[in-house]
């Protein structure tokens, strides 16, 4: 958690820490949203598509999991693609 009202590198999640991902995704705005949407992603990639273990992962019910890649349009065919 931010110790006042901004953001600093050590408050982001560790992969987002790492200057090579941030690279990546320099040409991103990294508002909240674009960030949370990432790491959604990731984690789905890593459990390969596993939603239960990924809301577990998340710490977040299996329900706002479902409502978030619906908001953010995420579909099983990234990581699924991504995994074969």
């Amino acid at each position: 958690m931010a110790n006042g009202p901004q953001l600093t590198i050590e408050n982001l999640p560790f992969d987002l820490q790492n200057k090579n991902y941030l690279k990546q995704t320099s040409n991103l705005s990294l508002d909240l949203s674009t960030i949370e949407k990432i790491h959604i992603q990731r984690v789905l990639n890593y459990t390969k598509g596993n939603k239960v273990e990924t809301a577990k992962l998340l710490n977040i019910g299996l329900t706002t999991l479902y409502r978030k890649i619906e908001e953010y349009n995420l579909n099983n065919n990234f990581w699924d693609s991504q995994n074969s």
